[in-house]
Protein backbone atom coordinates (compact mmCIF):
# COMPACT_ATOMS: atom_id res chain seq x y z
CA UNK A 1 0.00 0.00 0.00
CA UNK A 2 1.15 3.54 -1.21
CA UNK A 3 1.84 5.75 1.89
CA UNK A 4 0.16 8.92 2.09
CA UNK A 5 2.19 11.05 3.27
CA UNK A 6 6.05 10.85 4.36
CA UNK A 7 7.02 10.27 7.98
CA UNK A 8 7.19 12.53 10.86
CA UNK A 9 6.90 13.12 14.66
CA UNK A 10 3.62 13.30 16.35
CA UNK A 11 2.99 16.17 18.30
CA UNK A 12 1.62 16.68 21.09
CA UNK A 13 -1.41 19.68 20.83
CA UNK A 14 -2.14 20.36 24.29
CA UNK A 15 1.44 20.47 25.21
CA UNK A 16 1.76 23.50 22.29
CA UNK A 17 -0.85 25.19 23.63
CA UNK A 18 0.25 25.61 26.79
CA UNK A 19 3.89 26.34 25.59
CA UNK A 20 2.08 29.15 24.01
CA UNK A 21 0.51 30.36 26.16
CA UNK A 22 3.16 30.02 28.82
CA UNK A 23 6.48 30.68 26.67
CA UNK A 24 8.65 31.72 29.49
CA UNK A 25 8.29 28.49 31.49
CA UNK A 26 7.83 26.46 28.70
CA UNK A 27 10.62 27.93 25.81
CA UNK A 28 10.49 26.68 22.51
CA UNK A 29 13.74 25.92 20.36
CA UNK A 30 12.70 26.03 17.05
CA UNK A 31 16.18 25.44 15.67
CA UNK A 32 16.76 22.24 17.67
CA UNK A 33 13.17 20.84 16.96
CA UNK A 34 13.78 21.31 12.90
CA UNK A 35 17.18 19.58 13.18
CA UNK A 36 16.11 17.15 15.33
CA UNK A 37 12.96 15.90 12.96
CA UNK A 38 15.54 16.55 10.02
CA UNK A 39 18.10 14.19 12.09
CA UNK A 40 15.60 11.65 12.40
CA UNK A 41 12.89 11.16 9.46
CA UNK A 42 15.28 12.79 6.60
CA UNK A 43 15.05 15.44 3.91
CA UNK A 44 11.24 15.37 4.36
CA UNK A 45 8.92 15.05 7.19
CA UNK A 46 5.53 15.49 7.53
CA UNK A 47 3.75 16.52 10.82
CA UNK A 48 0.86 17.76 12.07
CA UNK A 49 -0.23 20.70 14.88
CA UNK A 50 -3.72 21.00 15.29
CA UNK A 51 -5.18 21.92 11.87
CA UNK A 52 -2.03 22.85 10.61
CA UNK A 53 -0.23 20.82 8.12
CA UNK A 54 3.47 20.73 8.15
CA UNK A 55 6.23 19.45 5.60
CA UNK A 56 9.34 20.18 6.68
CA UNK A 57 12.12 20.18 3.57
CA UNK A 58 15.61 20.15 4.57
CA UNK A 59 17.83 19.72 1.38
CA UNK A 60 18.96 22.68 -0.32
CA UNK A 61 17.50 21.12 -3.41
CA UNK A 62 14.48 20.49 -2.65
CA UNK A 63 14.53 24.54 -1.22
CA UNK A 64 15.52 25.56 -4.89
CA UNK A 65 12.89 23.38 -6.38
CA UNK A 66 10.56 25.23 -4.40
CA UNK A 67 11.80 28.46 -4.58
CA UNK A 68 13.57 29.13 -8.21
CA UNK A 69 12.79 26.08 -10.30
CA UNK A 70 8.97 25.69 -9.46
CA UNK A 71 7.52 28.65 -7.62
CA UNK A 72 4.50 28.66 -9.44
CA UNK A 73 3.07 25.26 -7.35
CA UNK A 74 3.80 26.76 -3.82
CA UNK A 75 1.36 29.04 -2.55
CA UNK A 76 2.02 31.13 0.77
CA UNK A 77 0.81 29.88 3.70
CA UNK A 78 -2.53 32.07 4.53
CA UNK A 79 -2.04 32.36 8.18
CA UNK A 80 1.78 34.17 7.25
CA UNK A 81 -0.40 36.05 4.44
CA UNK A 82 -3.02 37.09 7.67
CA UNK A 83 -0.25 38.31 9.37
CA UNK A 84 2.08 39.88 7.11
CA UNK A 85 -0.22 41.73 4.72
CA UNK A 86 -1.30 44.69 6.50
CA UNK A 87 2.15 46.24 6.40
CA UNK A 88 3.64 44.36 3.55
CA UNK A 89 0.79 44.45 1.31
CA UNK A 90 1.68 42.53 -1.99
CA UNK A 91 5.37 42.54 -1.59
CA UNK A 92 7.71 39.37 -2.05
CA UNK A 93 6.85 37.91 1.53
CA UNK A 94 2.93 37.65 1.01
CA UNK A 95 2.33 37.84 -2.63
CA UNK A 96 2.68 34.40 -4.83
CA UNK A 97 1.69 32.68 -8.40
CA UNK A 98 2.42 35.34 -11.56
CA UNK A 99 2.34 37.90 -9.90
CA UNK A 100 5.08 37.38 -7.57
CA UNK A 101 7.04 36.35 -10.76
CA UNK A 102 6.91 39.31 -12.35
CA UNK A 103 7.85 41.12 -8.99
CA UNK A 104 10.86 39.21 -8.63
CA UNK A 105 11.47 39.24 -12.39
CA UNK A 106 11.43 43.07 -12.24
CA UNK A 107 13.24 43.37 -9.17
CA UNK A 108 16.44 41.14 -10.43
CA UNK A 109 17.99 44.41 -11.85
CA UNK A 110 18.68 45.60 -8.56
CA UNK A 111 20.69 42.28 -7.31
CA UNK A 112 22.87 42.65 -10.38
CA UNK A 113 26.55 42.66 -9.12
CA UNK A 114 27.38 46.21 -9.72
CA UNK A 115 24.10 46.98 -7.53
CA UNK A 116 25.17 44.44 -4.85
CA UNK A 117 29.09 46.40 -5.11
CA UNK A 118 27.13 49.85 -4.69
CA UNK A 119 25.64 48.21 -1.72
CA UNK A 120 28.70 46.82 0.31
CA UNK A 121 30.38 49.77 -0.16
CA UNK A 122 27.41 51.54 1.78
CA UNK A 123 27.92 48.66 4.33
CA UNK A 124 31.40 48.77 4.91
CA UNK A 125 31.47 52.70 5.35
CA UNK A 126 28.36 52.96 7.69
CA UNK A 127 30.15 49.92 9.69
CA UNK A 128 33.67 51.78 9.71
CA UNK A 129 32.46 54.92 11.01
CA UNK A 130 30.32 53.23 13.85
CA UNK A 131 34.00 51.30 14.76
CA UNK A 132 35.31 54.58 14.89
CA UNK A 133 33.11 55.95 17.38
CA UNK A 134 33.85 53.23 19.58
CA UNK A 135 36.18 54.02 22.71
CA UNK A 136 38.24 51.82 25.11
CA UNK A 137 36.21 51.18 28.10
CA UNK A 138 32.99 51.96 27.51
CA UNK A 139 29.76 50.33 27.52
CA UNK A 140 27.85 50.03 24.76
CA UNK A 141 24.02 48.13 24.20
CA UNK A 142 25.20 45.82 21.62
CA UNK A 143 21.16 45.54 19.96
CA UNK A 144 20.40 48.99 20.03
CA UNK A 145 23.75 49.60 18.16
CA UNK A 146 23.50 46.80 15.56
CA UNK A 147 19.86 48.30 14.99
CA UNK A 148 20.91 51.41 14.63
CA UNK A 149 23.77 50.44 12.13
CA UNK A 150 21.31 48.24 9.73
CA UNK A 151 18.91 51.01 9.67
CA UNK A 152 20.93 53.68 8.26
CA UNK A 153 22.36 51.01 5.84
CA UNK A 154 18.99 50.26 4.94
CA UNK A 155 17.99 53.63 4.72
CA UNK A 156 20.43 54.42 2.42
CA UNK A 157 20.96 51.05 0.22
CA UNK A 158 17.22 52.06 -0.16
CA UNK A 159 16.65 55.62 -0.49
CA UNK A 160 20.03 57.11 -1.12
CA UNK A 161 19.68 59.23 1.89
CA UNK A 162 21.17 59.30 5.33
CA UNK A 163 19.11 58.59 8.56
CA UNK A 164 16.38 60.96 9.62
CA UNK A 165 16.05 62.17 12.47
CA UNK A 166 12.68 60.50 13.52
CA UNK A 167 13.90 56.67 11.72
CA UNK A 168 14.64 55.63 15.14
CA UNK A 169 11.33 55.88 16.89
CA UNK A 170 9.92 54.19 13.77
CA UNK A 171 12.22 51.41 13.81
CA UNK A 172 11.09 50.48 17.21
CA UNK A 173 7.58 50.56 16.94
CA UNK A 174 7.57 48.41 13.61
CA UNK A 175 9.92 46.02 14.90
CA UNK A 176 7.42 45.66 17.76
CA UNK A 177 4.76 45.14 14.98
CA UNK A 178 7.05 42.52 13.02
CA UNK A 179 7.94 41.02 16.35
CA UNK A 180 3.80 40.56 17.00
CA UNK A 181 3.13 39.16 13.10
CA UNK A 182 5.82 36.83 13.92
CA UNK A 183 4.42 35.50 16.78
CA UNK A 184 0.94 35.35 15.22
CA UNK A 185 2.54 33.25 11.95
CA UNK A 186 4.41 30.82 14.98
CA UNK A 187 0.89 30.24 16.90
CA UNK A 188 -0.92 27.12 16.14
CA UNK A 189 -4.12 29.30 18.31
CA UNK A 190 -5.86 31.53 16.49
CA UNK A 191 -4.74 35.33 17.95
CA UNK A 192 -6.59 38.47 18.07
CA UNK A 193 -5.70 40.95 15.29
CA UNK A 194 -1.81 41.78 15.81
CA UNK A 195 -2.26 45.31 15.37
CA UNK A 196 -4.74 46.37 17.94
CA UNK A 197 -3.51 49.77 18.89
CA UNK A 198 -3.94 53.38 17.57
CA UNK A 199 -0.52 54.08 18.45
CA UNK A 200 0.82 51.10 15.53
CA UNK A 201 -1.54 52.72 13.29
CA UNK A 202 0.23 55.81 13.69
CA UNK A 203 3.55 54.61 12.81
CA UNK A 204 2.09 52.60 9.54
CA UNK A 205 0.87 55.59 8.67
CA UNK A 206 3.76 57.99 9.48
CA UNK A 207 5.68 54.95 7.72
CA UNK A 208 3.77 55.13 4.04
CA UNK A 209 3.73 58.50 4.13
CA UNK A 210 7.46 58.83 4.33
CA UNK A 211 7.43 55.95 1.29
CA UNK A 212 5.13 58.02 -0.42
CA UNK A 213 6.52 61.03 -0.12
CA UNK A 214 10.33 59.35 -1.39
CA UNK A 215 8.36 57.49 -4.20
CA UNK A 216 6.80 60.84 -5.68
CA UNK A 217 9.97 63.17 -5.30
CA UNK A 218 11.89 60.44 -6.95
CA UNK A 219 9.43 60.10 -9.96
CA UNK A 220 9.37 64.12 -10.19
CA UNK A 221 13.41 64.39 -10.52
CA UNK A 222 15.82 64.23 -13.34
CA UNK A 223 18.54 63.33 -11.26
CA UNK A 224 20.26 60.18 -11.31
CA UNK A 225 20.37 57.52 -7.98
CA UNK A 226 22.74 54.53 -7.20
CA UNK A 227 19.98 53.22 -4.95
CA UNK A 228 17.33 50.34 -4.68
CA UNK A 229 14.50 52.64 -5.58
CA UNK A 230 15.78 54.06 -8.45
CA UNK A 231 16.76 50.52 -10.05
CA UNK A 232 12.62 49.51 -9.29
CA UNK A 233 11.75 52.88 -10.80
CA UNK A 234 13.42 52.13 -14.28
CA UNK A 235 12.34 48.45 -14.49
CA UNK A 236 10.64 47.15 -16.85
CA UNK A 237 8.95 44.03 -17.99
CA UNK A 238 10.45 42.73 -21.05
CA UNK A 239 7.35 40.80 -22.31
CA UNK A 240 4.34 43.28 -21.52
CA UNK A 241 6.63 46.75 -20.63
CA UNK A 242 4.89 46.79 -17.74
CA UNK A 243 6.24 48.99 -14.66
CA UNK A 244 5.84 49.28 -11.16
CA UNK A 245 3.14 51.24 -9.67
CA UNK A 246 3.21 53.42 -6.93
CA UNK A 247 1.67 50.87 -4.34
CA UNK A 248 3.87 48.05 -5.48
CA UNK A 249 6.87 50.29 -4.80
CA UNK A 250 5.54 50.96 -1.71
CA UNK A 251 4.71 47.56 -0.70
CA UNK A 252 8.82 46.51 -1.86
CA UNK A 253 10.54 48.99 -0.17
CA UNK A 254 8.35 48.17 2.61
CA UNK A 255 9.32 44.30 2.70
CA UNK A 256 12.88 45.32 2.09
CA UNK A 257 13.12 48.31 5.22
CA UNK A 258 11.58 45.74 7.48
CA UNK A 259 13.50 42.76 6.04
CA UNK A 260 16.81 44.19 5.47
CA UNK A 261 16.90 46.16 9.61
CA UNK A 262 15.28 44.12 12.46
CA UNK A 263 16.67 40.36 10.77
CA UNK A 264 20.22 41.56 10.29
CA UNK A 265 20.16 43.64 13.02
CA UNK A 266 19.47 40.05 15.27
CA UNK A 267 21.97 38.14 13.38
CA UNK A 268 24.73 40.99 14.09
CA UNK A 269 23.96 41.05 17.56
CA UNK A 270 24.37 37.10 18.10
CA UNK A 271 27.48 37.23 16.69
CA UNK A 272 28.95 39.50 18.94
Amino acid sequence: MKQEYPDGPRINLPLVIIGQMLPRFFPFDPLGFGLGIARQFGDIAYYRVGPLRVYQLSHPDLARQVLVEQPEKFDKPKLMKRAFRPFAGEGLLTSDGAFWKQQRKLMAPAFHHRQLEIYSDVMVTHALRMAESFTDGEIREIGAEMAKLTLGIVVKSLFGAELPPEAGDISRSMNAVFDAASQRVNSVLQLPSWLPTSRKRRTLAKLDAMFQTIIRARRASADSHDDLLSVLLAAVDEDSGARMSDQQLRDEMMTFFLAGHETTAVALTWIW
